[in-house]
């Protein structure tokens, strides 16, 4: 678990070719439209002085409720 207080630094982190991740999707239920998912990935620290730290994150999961696009056929 990565913690942190916001109160005393702001972190920005971004991902590049360098610092990739990985999603996926492992449900789809198109009768309550949430789409679930776990997700893996690297990300760097933005900063100026060429020694940015790095954080990995592993294990991230997702149940996202979705509103379907009336009128499109997805099958």
């Amino acid at each position: 678990e990565y913690n942190y207080d916001l109160n005393l630094v702001e972190l920005y982190y971004y991902t590049d070719t360098g610092n990739t991740g990985e999603l996926n999707i492992t449900k789809l239920d198109t009768i309550n439209h949430i789409i679930s998912g776990n997700f893996i990935f690297k990300a760097k620290r933005w900063c100026l002085n060429g020694n940015c730290d790095e954080v990995i994150t592993v294990d991230g999961q997702f149940d996202v409720k979705y509103k379907p696009n009336e009128g499109v056929n997805y099958y």
